[in-house]
């Protein structure tokens, strides 16, 4: 590609952005040498890694990257003997341990199963941690070594501390005795320490004079007495500089050594850096990855220019390579007939340059080797500052350097010089490029080059549409039909009489009249279908979210039912335990009683016990063995009658007769179900001898369709076991029939039948929970019990 067309369509911004959101040096570098691609495959693997990358965002878990320096100078100087600083040596840390950090991230759970392209990538880095290890124990920062760094350093360091504590030692004495110094102080001078001695003691003051103030009144003078030990330090000193240039020597060896690893990892960096930059342009922009081929397919749907504001910015839907290859879009100045133009050519060469692009999904574009516009320096969609000759000069490259795999754009064709000639070599050139089967958008005005679009095969018109009550353009791009000018209309709605708009008319040809008025009744259709197809769009997702509610409403009922079937049949079996416990512990307390002569009375309430057990176990064995089975009833079920679920305890309506496996559809309320007739039970309608229709099941069935669980039981006035007895059998019916919390009515009295009772409830098994009622409820004469 050009770097003029790049310029042209304003990809040099899309490369600014990609740098910003770019985290190293040697990630922007590459992202500069960057070129936008042709070949199909690269493209392809481009696009699948900053989708993968993409996906890494979505979910907050981008890895951060170090900003590495890019070292390929200094790797050649070490090839020649050169040695690193402990800056260059610290970038190296640097590098290293980002390697290891984003290797590291390959090792988590499913990484290489849901990233495989990034996982290739990054798995190919090399982990030297000895190096990483001993450079950060070493190397504190690019001015100070550790003294950890040798031996030899470490005892050097020591003996320079002791000798400057010696020196200064001696100085501290001068300073405390001499009277003939400017201050109390001592400095240093060129690596050597001194103090400031007035002028006319400097002959007095034996030493080496160093350096002198401004003003001529201090000089700065080394006491003869540490002129020894100020040169020892400064060897100590040489000794300490050589010792780190040795440090940094074997460091420098020891990259030189692992440096094809190290120029391995920098390249994987930069890469990883770049397609992340990529994903993260994606991200800003909501972009998609596009479906790419060689065929000349361009299909973009709501297509946005990326380099305008996305609140401001009109999506545009734009074809071209399918159906036809040249594609001449109308429509007023000002209209968004450049954007549209400028915006398949920017997405176009984002796509080639592995870029996701401002679309929704499914949009398709073609590879191309080369994309070439005529659009005028500077083009700005309010006015054209191209002149005709530089248009002509642009075209006559195009038509150069042109291939059968190329795009072109062209900002109004023909435009600058008459009008007439301009639309004759306008059509001229277009017939040129269609010959040759090459992909063509151009933009124009001419309405000889609307009609030439209507009258020439593999032509296409499309237009700009403008709003005529707002009198402006509303920028969206109509692929179908030819744009028109507006001028007559827009003249009069700014307050044009209408004498000279009648007038103007008889200077235009029939020809053309009647072609406008054909361009308008074909927009006016337009518009009314898009209305219709708005209107059929919107039922249709009204419709499509009412079903989804529906379905999910369906599922969780399903889902529901199953876990109600589970809970019955736990119930029932621990509901059968239970009895059977307390009529054995209610036998036990009747035995034990002080009452022993109303052995009638006892044996009554056992009897009374075994028969309510019995009946429990024969109801809940029919429900859960399909006694009820339909098949058993006297009458066929019929489409429309009323039956009962028994695993959902509701009442349903027969939609569908059983077929051959007993399965069948009842609609319970808004919702259909699909059940077996073994789990439902057939509801009659008797008369009673009041003259009002009830209903009941035909079977032996713990739910009654008519029944009103009620809340309360009242046991006052009752001894304990009968109390107790009736109180279990309310509290089964109640957790039958889904209730949460019930109340039992007891008294106050002595408190033996409400002591009874609390003792009862902290055993049963339906029990959650249990409190005396408010004060307003009747306080401790009253028990509030949850249910489970």
């Amino acid at each position: 590609m050009k770097n003029k067309v790049l310029k042209t369509l304003e990809f040099n911004k899309i490369i600014d952005l990609l740098l910003e959101l770019s985290q190293s040096h040697i990630g922007k570098k590459l992202i500069l040498s960057s070129k936008i691609q042709t070949d199909l495959d690269k493209i392809q693997n481009l696009l699948d890694e900053t989708d993968e990358a993409y996906r890494l965002i979505v979910k907050k878990t981008t890895p951060a990257i170090s900003n590495i320096e890019d070292l390929s100078d200094d790797f050649k100087l070490l090839k020649i003997g050169r040695f690193f600083t402990a800056k260059k040596i610290l970038e190296v840390f640097k590098l290293l341990n980002s390697s290891r950090y984003l290797k590291n991230i390959t090792k988590e759970e499913k990484f290489s199963n849901d990233y495989p392209k990034l996982f290739s990538l990054l798995n190919g880095l090399n982990i030297n941690l000895s190096l990483e290890k001993d450079i950060e124990n070493c190397i504190i920062s690019e001015n100070d070594i550790s003294d950890n760094a040798s031996i030899k350093l470490k005892k050097i360091r020591k003996d320079i501390k002791i000798k400057n504590d010696l020196i200064r030692d001696k100085l501290n004495q001068i300073i405390n005795t001499s009277d003939k110094l400017m201050e109390n102080i001592y400095t240093l001078r060129d690596g050597r320490y001194v103090v400031p001695v007035k002028s006319e003691f400097k002959n007095s003051f034996k030493g080496i004079v160093h350096d002198q103030s401004s003003s001529g009144q201090t000089v700065f003078i080394e006491p003869i007495f540490i002129v020894e030990l100020n040169n020892d330090l400064k060897k100590l000193q040489i000794e300490e500089e050589q010792e780190i240039e040795k440090i940094l020597i074997e460091f420098s060896n020891r990259i030189l050594e692992n440096l094809p690893e190290l120029i391995l990892n920098i390249s994987i960096i930069a890469k990883f850096d770049f397609i992340l930059a990529r994903a993260r342009l994606a991200y800003n922009m909501d972009a998609t990855k596009p479906l790419i081929n060689k065929k000349g397919i361009i299909d973009l749907k709501s297509a946005r220019h990326p380099l305008i504001d996305r609140k401001k910015v009109v999506a545009i839907d734009i074809s071209l390579g399918d159906e036809f290859n040249t594609l001449v879009i109308t429509g007023p100045n000002t209209g968004g007939k450049t954007v549209s133009l400028k915006t398949v050519g920017i997405i176009t060469l984002m796509a080639q340059f592995g870029l996701m692009v401002p679309c929704t999904d499914n949009s398709k574009i073609a590879i191309f080797e080369n994309i070439f516009a005529d659009i005028g320096d500077e083009q700005s969609i309010e006015q054209s500052l191209s002149t005709f000759s530089s248009h002509m000069k642009n075209i006559i490259e195009i038509i150069k350097d042109v291939t059968e795999n190329s795009l072109l754009l062209f900002d109004e064709l023909g435009s600058g010089t008459d009008p007439e000639e301009g639309s004759g070599l306008a059509i001229s050139i277009l017939n040129y490029f269609l010959e040759k089967n090459i992909r063509t958008i151009a933009t124009t005005h001419y309405s000889i080059l609307k009609i030439y679009a209507m009258s020439t095969e593999n032509v296409q018109n499309a237009a700009v549409e403008f709003d005529i009550e707002k009198l402006m353009p509303t920028y969206k791009l109509i692929i179908g039909i030819s744009g028109k000018s507006n001028a007559f209309e827009i003249s009069k709605k700014l307050g044009l009489s209408e004498s000279f708009i009648i007038n103007a008319k008889k200077f235009i040809s029939k020809e053309d009249i009647s072609f406008d008025k054909l361009v308008s009744n074909v927009d006016n259709k337009r518009k009314e279908y898009e209305k219709l197809v708005l209107k059929e769009k919107e039922i249709l997702e009204k419709s499509t979210k009412t079903l989804q509610e529906y379905e999910n409403k369906l599922e969780k009922f399903n889902k529901s039912k199953d876990k109600k079937v589970k809970k019955l049949q736990e119930f029932i079996e621990k509901s059968i335990y239970d009895t059977e416990k307390f009529c054995k512990e209610a036998i036990k307390e009747i035995n034990k009683s002080k009452i022993k002569h109303d052995i009638k009375t006892a044996k009554k309430i056992s009897e009374k016990i075994l028969k309510r057990n019995d009946e429990f176990i024969n109801s809940k064995k029919t429900a859960l063995k399909t006694s009820n089975n339909l098949s058993n009833f006297n009458e066929p079920l019929i489409l429309g009658e009323e039956v009962r679920v028994i695993s959902l305890n509701e009442n349903g309506y027969i939609q569908t007769l059983p077929d051959k496996n007993g399965n069948l559809q009842v609609k319970i309320g808004i919702l259909k179900v699909n059940i077996n007739v073994n789990d439902i039970f057939r509801i009659e309608k008797i008369i009673d001898d009041s003259n009002k229709e009830k209903s009941h099941i035909v079977s032996k069935s713990f739910i009654k369709s008519d029944h009103t669980y009620d809340t309360k039981i009242d046991v006052r006035g009752k001894n304990s076991i009968d109390a107790i007895y009736e109180i279990d059998k309310f509290l089964d019916d109640s957790f039958i029939a889904n209730l949460n919390e019930v109340t039992i009515i007891h008294g106050k009295g002595t408190g033996v039948l409400r002591n009874n009772i609390v003792d009862f409830l902290k055993k049963h098994k339906l029990v959650k929970s249990f409190s005396f009622g408010n004060f307003n409820e009747g306080g401790n004469g009253v028990t509030v019990v949850k249910l489970k």
